[in-house]
């Protein structure tokens, strides 16, 4: 299988439809987040849970990569439930870029903002929900509201073994900047 974001789907729709009139292998796609929002969203799916999503990477601010998650829930009325953003990438503009693109965010039963293996990331979550049902009210207003915007529900881990892996990468990101890299 292929990454497959949502600028991809319409390739991949049409290649295996392509395909499966001929004698040629189908070609099968692994979704991100964003292109699961889009499925989701076509299938009226209003909620799903992954294990985290993409976001602004470190150094964004010079190389421009950014998720496109972000911006697919800028404009896919899904809630995407997830243990925040992936660990190698940077919390804090990832936020400061779904503030821009006007989507709600918040962290289940905390204030920090987790950062996917661990509990804690140093950043103030932009809200919080403490049930079920705020998250639904949370959503629903916002489609009253007439926005188009997803919403995206961090769940902390709270897995001791996440820890290490946390410190691991956090480790490893200290040595490459001392090396330069």
């Amino acid at each position: 299988a292929i990454k497959c974001s949502s600028r991809d789907l319409p390739l991949m729709a049409s290649n295996i439809t392509t395909q499966q009139r001929s004698d040629e292998t189908v070609q099968w796609g692994a979704t991100t987040v964003a292109a699961t929002m889009r499925l989701a969203h076509a299938a009226k799916i209003n909620t799903f849970v992954t294990g985290g999503t993409g976001g602004v990477h470190r150094g964004g601010e010079l190389s421009l990569d950014i998720s496109t998650d972000l911006i697919e829930l800028s404009r896919t009325p899904v809630i995407v439930v997830s243990a925040g953003v992936k660990s190698i990438l940077d919390v804090k503009r990832t936020l400061e870029v779904l503030e821009t693109f006007g989507v709600p965010v918040g962290a289940w039963q905390s204030d920090e903002f987790p950062a996917f293996f661990s509990p804690e990331s140093g950043v103030k979550t932009p809200s919080r929900f403490n049930d079920a049902m705020s998250v639904a009210r949370a959503y629903i207003s916002g489609r009253e509201l007439g926005m188009d915007s997803g919403m995206l529900v961090a769940v902390p881990n709270h897995d001791p073994a996440g820890e290490n892996v946390e410190k691991a990468i956090k480790e490893a990101l200290h040595e490459a900047d001392a090396a330069g890299i």
